[in-house]
């Protein structure tokens, strides 16, 4: 009996062992495919992402983070968005505040899932339930999270210009122009002026390859040549304009995270190699889309760098007489806006600019515009060009031919690798009458008041006032009803600046309404003297801020941290309710309450003064004309106003609208972040990833003492997944990747200070790779290494590595750097270099 109950229990150890082992075996395939989809995912390559994620899914159905991801696959394949739904609506029944992305043992989806879900939804027209999810998602936004609140707010306003769009659509035609005996993936079609050449891009299975169409004497296009050979352009390469000619093709072409704009001319019967345009067009940023006037002497471009008003603006660059492409001008806030202005097409007669946005009237995503050109380098308001042209989904793939009618592809509803080239061509182009739908809004976040302000509209040409009315009290809505024609739109207010804008309406214009904003800056804004900026609005009797308070103050802690000259005054306003004296602390009670919150984000208390106003400043009426009491004008007036008085050659901010960071093109390199804020790790633990790792961890600090233990550089998220998922099976299991400028954020360091790995730069070192006389366009050069670049006293320009605490470290470093082919790279102290 013995022996029998001895061999069960040996049975029973060894089944358990075998469990063990298997699962152990498991969780490793699962981390090394996890790991592998993170990879192609956060490369954007979706295609091979996805069924990695499905395959990891099998083992844990009810992971949520494995939906968020597989859901964002599908959200980002065109043909098969509609497939992100159900995987997005799991995901977001266990969301977590805390997400660890690229983690394989994070098993929640992040508050994002809402956002997305919400874009899911928008994208099948499902509006409804795309407001609810927006609107979800805005709840859970973290009050730090000001740029995210700007965006979301932006995409519920489209879903309700795209219920209204809907309800008239335009009459289209369309017809598929076929270039192939078999189905392609065509995209980037661009056709010559003369209309005699057609350029475009397809997706063959291991590369994209540039093909080159004539027209034949038929009318018909001829079969179209391959050209990539002779292009000698590998990778992401895509067409983007072709000369009046058709002999010289302008392309897009990411060098290595670079963006630059290349072209190619047709010489003797041969397309030659193409060549990246001067310094004046590429640069270190994202150049893209790209496209010649047809006269050959103005090139249409869109960028990233900086300057701009958004994040990438559309900029024209004029030919000069030794045939080099000049300085380039910015188009302006007409066209620009914070978000992304790509894709820019002049029309043949040069008096019609088409180009895509996410601004502007946007009804999801990307829409098309057309603006036309009044006057010398004047353009007039933006105009969708309605929907089904435009849809809730992204629609970039647009070429115009004339006003009616243009080339556009589109992919097949689950059949992502065919995308068709259709001729569409809008029907019954006229209309005779067309309503104005204006809103004025005021920078100050002050209501409306109709008395005070005034709204003409003028004849172009002849300033012969057409229409004159009074916005809406309240909300500032105003109506016109016009013919087609080219007006300017006169805003004028009792303390606020004139404003104008240009409006052309085409006699093609196919839309029931005319969308316009209009938005008036206080008189002192236009000097210089306040920031514009949202008035902290209280509920009654009360000094605490509440949460759309914070998100007003978290822009004016942004603003400060980047402004360190900036000193701004507080006053604190009440209503007319209740005694002189009590009105008068509570306002101060209300002024200081705001400057309290500065202070605990780190803004020196000597850079505010409090003011207590009490109710004798009122910007809205507290009683009716009949003396009955006015609750809405009240709410108005319980208030805290913030004015700058004292700036370094004054400040003039107008920051309404952001874009949320990881919606921006951006250069940023990333480390993994072993434990969060003021969190130290082992010294097994840093041992044990140092040794893995090949290099030392980090503890860099911020300006009040805030600290981050990190380890590693990377220039791309998919470079850390290994390292990072080591890092948490080694016991770091809150590791984290977070990109520099978010780790510059968490430890409150303003954008342009370098992060510090002390609290000052004793015995800090950097290593200088080089020292040049000119900016160096591609950084390439420097084989990956992540260098910043100083420009010093006598006008060189100096390009940095790292920083390390103690002359050995760098030294060790510094061996590494000579051998990849910088020779001449020297250890510097940051003390030295400094001074």
């Amino acid at each position: 009996m013995k022996r029998v109950i001895l061999i069960f229990w040996q049975l029973l150890v060894a089944f358990l062992l075998l469990s063990i082992a298997t699962t152990k075996a498991q969780d490793t395939d699962y981390r090394i495919i996890f790991s592998d989809a993170e990879y192609y995912f956060l490369y954007n390559d979706f295609a091979e992402a996805l069924p990695l994620y499905q395959k990891t899914l099998e083992q844990k159905p009810d992971n949520a983070n494995l939906h968020y991801r597989i859901g964002l696959c599908y959200l980002n394949t065109p043909g098969q968005k509609h497939k992100a739904i159900p995987y997005l609506e799991k995901a977001v029944q266990n969301i977590t505040p805390t997400y660890l992305e690229g983690s394989y043992k994070e098993t929640k989806a992040p508050k994002n899932a809402y956002f997305y879900l919400g874009e899911a939804y928008r994208v099948v027209e499902n509006i409804d339930k795309a407001i609810e999810a927006y609107s979800t998602f805005r709840e859970l936004i973290d009050t730090k999270d000001v740029y995210s609140l700007d965006y979301v707010d932006q995409q519920i306003e489209a879903c309700k210009r795209a219920i209204k769009m809907m309800e008239q659509p335009l009459k289209i035609d369309l017809e598929q122009v076929k270039l192939f005996d078999t189905d392609k993936y065509i995209f980037c079609q661009v056709v010559s002026a003369d209309e005699q050449t057609m350029a475009f891009t397809t997706k063959e299975k291991f590369y994209d390859a540039i093909y080159v169409s004539r027209k034949k004497s038929d009318g018909n296009w001829g079969p179209p040549i391959n050209i990539s050979l002779d292009l000698n352009a590998e990778g992401e390469v895509f067409t983007t304009s072709l000369s009046p000619d058709g002999n010289t093709l302008y392309l897009f072409k990411n060098d290595r995270g670079i963006g630059n704009v290349y072209r190619s001319t047709f010489q003797n019967g041969k397309w030659q190699p193409a060549v990246k345009l001067g310094k004046n067009i590429t640069s270190r940023n994202w150049e893209t889309s790209a496209s010649i006037s047809s006269d050959g002497q103005t090139l249409f471009f869109s960028s990233n760098r900086k300057g701009g008003y958004g994040s990438l603006d559309i900029y024209y660059s004029t030919l000069q007489p030794n045939g080099e492409w000049g300085e380039p001008q910015n188009i302006g806030p007409t066209i620009n806006t914070p978000y992304n202005e790509e894709s820019p097409f002049l029309s043949r007669d040069g008096n019609t600019l088409y180009f895509i946005s996410q601004g502007h009237s946007s009804i999801g995503g990307y829409d098309i515009f057309f603006s036309e050109k009044i006057g010398d380098n004047q353009w007039s308001a933006p105009v969708n060009l309605g929907y089904p042209i435009n849809t809730t989904d992204d629609d970039m793939s647009f070429f115009p031919l004339d006003n009616n009618s243009a080339l556009v592809t589109m992919v097949q509803k689950d059949n992502p690798g065919i995308r068709n080239l259709y001729l569409m061509s809008i029907k019954d182009p006229h209309q005779m009458a067309v309503n104005v739908e204006g809103i004025l809004q005021l920078g100050d976040n002050m209501e409306v008041q109709a008395d005070k302000f005034l709204l003409r509209l003028l004849d172009f040409e002849t300033n012969e006032i057409i229409h004159e009315t009074k916005p809406e009290e309240s909300d500032g809505k105003f109506f016109f009803e016009v013919t087609p024609g080219s007006y300017r739109l006169v805003a004028t207010g009792e303390g606020y600046s004139k404003k104008e804008i240009p409006i052309l309406i085409p006699g093609s214009f196919q839309q029931p309404s005319y969308s316009i904003e209009i938005q008036m800056v206080p008189d002192k804004v236009a000097s210089g003297d306040v920031l514009v900026i949202r008035s902290i609005l209280f509920e009654f009797d009360c000094d605490k801020l509440n949460r759309d308070a914070i998100f007003e103050l978290e822009k004016v802690y942004g603003l400060m941290n980047k402004h360190p000259s900036l000193a701004i005054e507080v006053s604190g306003h009440t209503d007319s309710k209740g005694s002189a004296y009590y009105n008068y602390q509570l306002s101060l009670r209300r002024a200081k309450s705001v400057i309290d919150f500065l202070a605990t984000r780190g803004i020196d208390r000597e850079r505010m003064l409090v003011r207590g106003a009490s109710d004798f400043e009122e910007v809205a009426t507290n009683v009716n004309p009949d003396g009955t009491d006015n609750p809405e004008g009240r709410s108005l007036n319980r208030r805290a106003a913030i004015s700058v008085y004292k700036s370094n050659g004054g400040v003039e901010i107008q920051e309404d609208i952001h874009v949320p960071e990881h919606l921006k093109p951006r250069q940023q390199s990333y480390t993994i972040l072993l434990a969060p804020i003021n969190y130290s790790i082992s010294k097994e633990l840093e041992t044990k990833v140092t040794e893995y790792f090949g290099q030392k961890t980090r503890k860099l600090e911020g300006v009040k003492g805030q600290f981050a233990h990190t380890i590693g550089t990377f220039e791309h998220k998919s470079q850390a997944i290994e390292l990072l998922n080591y890092a948490i099976d080694a016991g770091c299991i809150t590791s984290a990747l977070v990109g520099e400028n978010d780790l510059k954020s968490m430890l409150n360091l303003p954008p342009q200070i370098i992060t510090k790995m002390a609290r000052n730069n004793e015995g800090i070192y950097t290593i200088q790779v080089l020292v040049s006389n000119e900016p160096i366009e591609d950084f390439a050069v420097f084989k990956g290494l992540n260098v910043t670049e100083e420009k010093i006293g006598s006008g060189s320009y100096q390009y940095l590595f790292g920083e390390f605490k103690g002359e050995k470290a760098a030294k060790e470093e510094l061996g590494k750097i000579q051998k990849l082919g910088f020779p001449g790279a020297l250890v510097m102290s940051v003390t030295r270099y400094k001074e």
